[in-house]
């Protein structure tokens, strides 16, 4: 059945993608682009467990990955994964939505055996414009940082096209422990690149509308707070403890966590530099996406800040989905992206 769902569609430039040679400032591309690596993540995956998906070690800072689905039509893909969420307990907590503040009371839901705890993301690939595109649901978060993490694992030490393995791969294994180098295609007669000469990366930039940035750039003087929304992960050691350091404004020594994202916001009164607004809007790449972290400004003479957000290339439409048991149907959901091509690629 199909029902009407809002989109969030952001776009994303692929600045890199296959092997390089390291370091190179020119003529540093051997092989391997965003094409051939999303058919070999299909290929690679076909018929497997989505256990078995895995490409990295979780550790403080990242959760587990997994593939949940890749689709291809028109010379397109669509991609899911599934990110993996703290669940120590085998249980997932849940408080009733109409529950009064300070009285709430968590249930707990047990997991079924082997089943994995987490959500689902989705990304809309176009390897021949070089981009990719979060597509994100109302109330989820685009997983953008985890499946850059996992594409690099995957060309790092599982790509069949490309890796040639000193034995046994596993999760764990350092690159310079278990893999021995990359060859340009899956053939035995071709040179085997050592590590010192081949480097696998994905990388990608945020597509933007400098136009934003511009108009807060050349009204700085008017400006006179600045505002942060940040997302803080308590699951992470990093997050736990910036958290911590939060709370203890507060005069909280050790604060409790139930394991779920924070969503805090701050200001202070400060007028930035131009290189420091620069610098802003660098950190702001690195960790925008979510639809809450941002950076706003307060300036003389308006009611509500700026934020740089508004600089994103975004788009926010109402399109037909179809889900089996609450995951997405990919290939429609292809199809239905392709569909709306003109309106989701405005930039």
């Amino acid at each position: 059945m199909k029902l009407k769902e809002e989109v969030t569609v952001t776009h994303f430039d692929v600045t890199r993608c296959g092997y390089f040679v390291p370091f190179a400032r020119n003529n540093a591309h051997l092989f391997g682009d965003a094409e051939s690596m999303l058919a070999d993540l299909a290929s690679w995956s076909a018929g497997v467990d989505l256990v078995q998906t895995q490409t990295y070690a979780p550790g403080d800072e990242l959760l587990p990955t997994y593939l949940l689905d890749v689709k291809s039509a028109k010379r397109e893909y669509l991609v899911g994964t599934w990110n993996g969420t703290a669940d120590s307990s085998g249980n997932v907590l849940s408080v009733p939505a109409t529950a009064k503040v300070g009285s709430a009371q968590a249930t707990t839901a047990v997991l079924p055996p082997g089943n994995i705890a987490g959500y689902a993301t989705y990304f809309w690939f176009r390897p021949d414009q070089q981009e990719f595109s979060t597509v994100q649901f109302a109330g989820g978060l685009n997983g953008r940082q985890n499946m850059l993490a996992y594409t690099n694992a995957f060309l790092a030490k599982f790509n069949p096209r490309h890796v040639v393995a000193k034995g046994s791969v596993t999760l764990k294994a350092d690159v310079h422990r278990c893999i021995e180098g990359y060859r340009e295609a899956q053939d035995d007669t071709l040179e085997v690149l050592p590590l010192e000469k081949a480097y696998p990366v994905f990388e990608s930039l945020l597509v933007r509308n400098e136009g934003r940035i511009n108009e807060i750039k050349r009204n700085l003087a008017s400006v006179h707070t600045i505002i942060r929304k940040e997302t803080i992960t308590a699951t992470t050691a990093a997050g736990k403890s910036h958290l911590g350091g939060i709370m203890g404004v507060f005069g909280v020594e050790k604060a409790r966590t139930n394991e779920h994202d924070y969503r805090v916001r701050y200001q202070i009164k400060y007028r930035p530099t131009a290189a420091e607004f620069d610098a802003m809007v660098e950190t702001y790449k690195a960790v925008s996406g979510n639809g809450w972290d941002d950076i706003g400004f307060l300036m003389t003479g308006r009611s509500s800040p700026l934020w740089l957000s508004g600089s994103m290339a975004r788009t926010k439409a109402e399109i037909e989905v179809v889900r089996n048991g609450h995951v997405v149907d990919a290939p429609q959901l292809l199809r239905t992206l392709q569909l709306h091509r003109a309106e989701l690629l405005k930039k």
